[in-house]
């Protein structure tokens, strides 16, 4: 027979009962002439297991005297009972209907406001368009007209270019896209009237210049600080004297070879954290960004800290202005360690790789590389030669700028 409970057997309550001893098939008999409804007949060890109406169990008095049957109670089930169970605790299942309540009504207005993709436009600024139009918090969801908020948002903001808003959960949620802003050409660095210089010592290995005045060529050994493309050029009078110098950006490529003296020290002993058996978590809670209920642990050990989001995803979904957030302090222990001479040497390896990788990002050419690694006493000294080439792009003042003086076209 069917095993599914309804919806009118949950409301009015309902008994599953044992039929023992007596004339079992009368019972059923006579409950049938009188309309007592029985569902989900069984025979367990030779006794009649069936249900019936809790209302209808009160009735069955006289059938089990005239068919002498005995009757015992195996499960009470429905809504009945479950309020019987709540009877000496009303005030517990009354919080509950109220807090449901609560939850209900708050779920119908606006407790959160959400920005994306605004860099000009400020997160105030967009609040301050909502507020004009009526929306803020705790207005309620169904006053919001979301087509007329986008339109207004281009007439307000001319530089949005695209708009999205939408209502989630209790959240409104705007996404906008700016127009992109060109490059203000006063923010390029100008080189005008300065000199293209040398960043060290080194060699020239190649050389080309578009504009400016070439101070060196090919092959060169230079010094720091040397120029190597001058930044204004010179006009001449017919004696071969200057009579004025017309100021230019130096445009050129210059490479050049230098050597690089690296030096690396690095102790063989090391502290190592290991984590220990103690842990204390503490629970903090936020509404609308200000710290409630802070119970804050007093740890005496040596701790790292593990800050977690423990936020129910119901309430994520509601966009409700709730955040639980979970500290765990696990105890950790620091021990003094010594590295073997392997590890120390891989070490001091990994360091030297990392500082040749960074100059490979900067541009810079790795030709050669002489670079030794030794233990001594507790540490592991790295020491050598890199030889590198790399394009010189260090600019410095004229003459002329530098002295307050400023000469050229007019």
């Amino acid at each position: 027979m069917n095993s599914v409970v309804g919806v009118s057997e949950f409301l009015l309550g309902y008994l599953r009962i044992s039929i023992k001893g007596g004339s079992a098939e009368r019972f059923l008999n006579v409950c049938a002439g009188r309309g007592i409804r029985l569902w989900n007949l069984e025979r367990a060890e030779g006794n009649l297991c069936l249900n019936l109406y809790l209302s209808a169990f009160y009735r069955l008095h006289p059938i089990i005297r005239k068919t002498k049957v005995k009757v015992v109670i195996l499960e009470r089930k429905g809504l009945p009972f479950l309020l019987n169970r709540f009877r000496n605790r009303w005030v517990f299942f009354l919080g509950g209907v109220l807090a449901v309540s609560a939850w209900l009504i708050s779920t119908r207005f606006l407790w959160s406001m959400e920005f994306s993709g605004n860099m000009k436009i400020t997160s105030d600024q967009l609040e301050r368009f909502l507020e004009k139009r009526g929306v803020c918090l705790m207005v309620p969801l169904g006053s919001i007209r979301v087509t007329e908020l986008e339109l207004a948002l281009y007439d307000e903001f001319e530089d949005v270019t695209w708009n999205s808003i939408r209502i989630q959960g209790t959240a409104l949620i705007v996404d906008l896209k700016e127009r992109d802003v060109p490059q203000n050409q006063t923010e390029i660095q100008s080189h005008l009237g300065m000199n293209l210089i040398s960043s060290d010592d080194g060699v020239i290995t190649e050389m080309i210049v578009r504009k400016g005045v070439p101070k060196v060529k090919l092959g060169d050994e230079i010094k720091k600080d040397q120029v190597l493309v001058e930044g204004r050029v010179p006009v001449m009078n017919e004696d071969g004297t200057v009579r004025e110098w017309i100021l230019t950006e130096p445009d050129a490529d210059v490479w050049v070879e230098r050597k690089l003296q690296y030096e690396g020290c690095e102790s063989l002993y090391y502290l190592e954290t290991v984590p220990g058996r103690r842990k204390e978590d503490e629970y903090r809670f936020f509404f609308y960004g200000n710290e409630y209920f802070t119970g804050e642990k007093n740890v005496f050990y040596r701790e790292s800290v593990l800050e977690t989001d423990v936020t129910p995803k119901l309430i994520h979904m509601l966009g409700m202005p709730i955040r639980i957030r979970k500290i765990t302090h696990g105890e950790v222990k620091v021990t003094l360690r010594k590295r073997n001479e392997d590890e120390a040497k891989e070490q001091s390896l990994t360091k030297l790789l990392k500082f040749l990788t960074t100059l490979e990002e900067k541009g810079v050419q790795i030709i050669e590389k002489d670079v030794k690694i030794s233990i001594e006493g507790d540490f592991s000294l790295t020491y050598g030669e890199i030889m590198i080439r790399e394009k010189e792009d260090l600019f410095q003042k004229t003459e002329d700028e530098l002295d307050g003086t400023q000469r050229g076209l007019e």
